[in-house]
């Protein structure tokens, strides 16, 4: 926007299991592509790789209570913005993506993410489960184990800002469940939704 040139100036931090903090970095750009459409770097896309990578998850190892480590480790990859993070105490961190904005309303699908040390999810070179993207076609192979698909598919454009396991006594039917909020300007969006979860 006018203000920044990054995308996604918001960020979304979250404790994890063992008390690291996981923090939220998003992409500076939608696909990684410039202005007339080519590709920011040659081979793989800059933003997504490296040390120095956005468009992925930071993890600040807890030194002593109240202070970690001032170096970070990159926990994911290829994660375009990661506003929506949460994670449970049984240790699983679920991360959905505000994926791109392709100016059709039916694609691509938002993601949920269940979010694995050293793994890649496929930012800016794949989208819903095994689609290449067509400013990254061939960059990443979309359907090998160098992409982790994510574990369910949200609806097109519904942007998700929050999430969080409900664990409150006021409404015991919601107890449990995994709370979202999408506030994309779409027809989809707007809305607050709760899904039911697995042991995983």
């Amino acid at each position: 926007n006018r203000l920044h040139d990054n995308r996604h100036p918001l960020s979304q931090f979250v404790f994890a299991a063992d008390g690291a903090l996981l923090v939220n970095v998003g992409a500076p750009s939608d696909q990684c592509l410039d202005a007339n459409g080519a590709r920011v770097g040659t081979d793989r896309c800059d933003q997504s790789e490296g040390q120095e990578a956005t468009a992925g998850i930071r993890r600040y190892a807890r030194l002593a209570p109240g202070q970690w480590d001032p170096k970070f480790t990159m926990l994911a990859r290829g994660l375009r913005n990661s506003v929506a993070l949460a994670a449970h105490p049984s240790g699983t961190v679920l991360q959905a993506e505000n994926s791109y904005d392709f100016d059709d309303r039916w694609s691509p699908f938002e993601e949920v993410n269940r979010i694995e040390a050293g793994r890649h999810y496929g930012w800016p070179y794949c989208q819903d489960l095994a689609t290449p993207t067509p400013g990254w076609a061939g960059a990443l192979d979309c359907a090998s184990s160098a992409h982790t698909p994510p574990v369910a598919l949200l609806p097109p454009h519904v942007a998700p800002l929050a999430m969080t396991w409900y664990q409150g006594a006021m409404f015991p039917g919601l107890r449990g469940k995994l709370l979202m909020s999408w506030h994309g300007y779409r027809s989809t969006g707007g809305r607050l939704v709760a899904f039911e979860v697995d042991a995983a």
